[in-house]
């Protein structure tokens, strides 16, 4: 018997109310494919990603992937960085990565979602900054004898002067100390008619002239030029002069990331772990070796504010947190208790000491390391691999 007219219509209506009450439970985000709203990485997260970094014009710069890193097709850049270790890293969503950037994109990727961006330079290695690009002389014209004050040759050399100590001016130029008085020492230059050396940003000539001896630099357009503090590169050369430019390579230019989300941990999951710091040098150190834990000493000031960034700031980032319980943590005051100070060699503050398991220092660092860099020397003493930063 077959259903009345009015029965299909109560049967449809009742389909009708039902639907429209399980629709808001519907949205795009429930498409395959799609990351929900929750899955996606929010600023504070730790991150796991996989990303490859490139010129504008494709070449590689960086990859924690191997086979990005392996495939033929992919020209590198001249300034291509290959870790020590290809895999995945772990990022905080907002703060900087290994590769500039990175960390500062994550917001709004899902889990498993790839994402192509095109940093701008402002992003990425900086504007390319006038003051970093210097000009040198290329001709030098020294005296046969060169006069020190007391604390200039002290400061100089790292010694006191004695007659006929030798000492080298430069790599190239060798000088005998030939008189020391009360408040100078003087040095005589000890070389030959000619003499030539080959350096890595060119080659040195010394010539003597008389009481005088000329040094002249002849500079390779695209070499490496080094100073105490600073690596640059050779952009002009000239008779009288070259300039070289200390910007970061990529200084100026966009970079294009493709970057893939593996896994997010909530910055909410992790807001209640601290790090369980041992202020007693002794008893940190022993915990360290009954429990075969690599162990970080820190030696630091109250005065000194990168001791508070580091403790404030980098210590605190998940990447650190997730840490907790593979190391144990030490923390020391050796402004207050110096002869710990004098223990390490401490130069300066804060000084980071990592120790392995079997209580041998592993590394030394002076001074103030991101996130990002703290967590990969960590990696290394962990897992006993090579850390590098780009």
């Amino acid at each position: 018997m077959g259903l009345s007219t009015k029965a299909i219509r109560r049967a449809i209506m009742v389909c009708l109310v039902a639907v429209s009450c399980l629709w808001p439970h519907f949205s795009p985000a429930d498409e395959p494919g799609a990351g929900r709203v929750s899955d996606r990485v929010e600023e504070g997260d730790l991150a796991t990603v996989d990303y490859s970094a490139f010129t504008e014009d494709g070449k590689l710069v960086y990859t924690t992937r191997a086979e990005a890193s392996a495939d033929g097709a992919t020209q590198k850049d001249a300034n291509y960085r290959q870790p020590a270790v290809f895999s995945p890293e772990e990022v905080t969503a907002g703060k900087a990565a290994r590769f500039p950037g990175v960390g500062e994109s994550l917001a709004g990727i899902a889990v498993g979602e790839g994402k192509k961006i095109t940093l701008p330079a402002e992003k990425a290695f900086g504007p390319s900054n006038p003051q970093l690009i210097k000009t040198f002389p290329t001709v030098k014209t020294l005296n046969k004898t060169i006069r020190f004050s007391a604390s200039d040759y002290v400061s100089q050399f790292g010694a006191f002067p004695s007659e006929g100590k030798e000492v080298s001016l430069s790599p190239y130029l060798k000088t005998r100390v030939s008189r020391v008085a009360e408040t100078y020492a003087e040095l005589d230059v000890a070389a030959g008619d000619t003499d030539h050396f080959t350096e890595e940003y060119g080659t040195v000539e010394v010539r003597r002239q008389g009481d005088e001896f000329k040094v002249v630099l002849s500079p390779k357009i695209g070499a490496a030029f080094r100073t105490a503090d600073q690596v640059g590169k050779v952009v002009a050369s000239s008779a009288d002069s070259f300039t070289v430019d200390f910007n970061h390579p990529l200084a100026g230019k966009p970079v294009l990331l493709n970057i893939r989300v593996l896994k997010v941990v909530r910055a909410s999951e992790l807001a209640q772990i601290q790090i369980p710091w041992i202020e007693d040098h002794d008893k940190g150190l022993t915990s360290a070796r009954d429990a075969g834990k690599p162990a970080v000493l820190l030696l630091y000031a109250d005065w000194c504010q990168w001791c508070k960034k580091l403790l404030t700031e980098s210590f605190p980032d998940p990447r650190l947190k997730e840490l907790k319980d593979r190391l144990v943590w030490i923390k020391v005051n050796s402004d207050l208790l110096k002869e710990y100070g004098t223990k390490y060699g401490q130069k300066g503050f804060p000084t980071i000491v990592l120790f392995k398991p079997d209580g041998a220092i592993a590394r030394k660092i002076e001074g103030y390391l991101n996130a990002a860099a703290l967590r990969d020397a960590l990696g290394t003493l962990i897992e006993g691999r090579t850390a590098r930063v780009f």
